[in-house]
């Protein structure tokens, strides 16, 4: 048997119809969202949403091959990918993406730590990455910091320091 139809004096059918496409309507109605704002970036000169992910990706890679010595692999592209690209559609910025990260991975949380700072319990946890007062725009000297200039932000130090200790 086919599905019934679905006629104008039948309400209740009819909004259990419509209510199954909102979800899907919302869906749409972000990629569009994304297009636009990546139509903009392109025209504008503002950063892509790849360039975005790239910046992110390689201040991830860089503070945790400090905190462990070796590089770090992205393995799962599509995931971790897929996880900025809804972090930035929720309107987290890369300044507050990268402030949190520089939190999670340098930050003193022994469970975190003694599992090596996996990438899914960041996404998991990122809530928790978030400087007393706020994100910081990384615009903070970073404590202990006596570099000269001083260090405009965590990744800035922690990059400097790493290449004080090879040199």
């Amino acid at each position: 048997m086919g599905r019934a139809m679905v006629t104008k004096t039948d309400e209740g059918k009819r909004l259990a119809v419509l209510a199954k496409l909102v979800p899907v309507m919302r869906e749409e109605w972000e990629k569009l969202g994304a297009m636009i704002e990546e139509f903009d970036a392109l025209t504008g000169g503002k950063a892509t949403i790849a360039e975005k992910i790239k910046e992110c990706e390689t201040h991830w890679s860089e503070l945790w091959q400090t905190a462990h010595g070796e590089p770090w692999v992205f393995t799962d592209y599509a995931k971790s990918r897929g996880n900025l690209k809804t972090l930035f559609r929720k309107g987290l910025s890369v300044a507050q993406f990268k402030s949190r990260v520089s939190i999670y991975i340098t930050g003193d949380n022994k469970y975190y730590r003694d599992r090596k700072h996996p990438w899914g319990l960041f996404i998991q946890t990122i809530n928790e990455h978030v400087r007393e007062g706020g994100d910081s725009d990384l615009a903070e000297v970073p404590t202990g910091c006596k570099h000269d200039p001083p260090c405009r932000d965590q990744f800035e130090h922690t990059k400097k320091r790493q290449k004080d200790l090879t040199t």
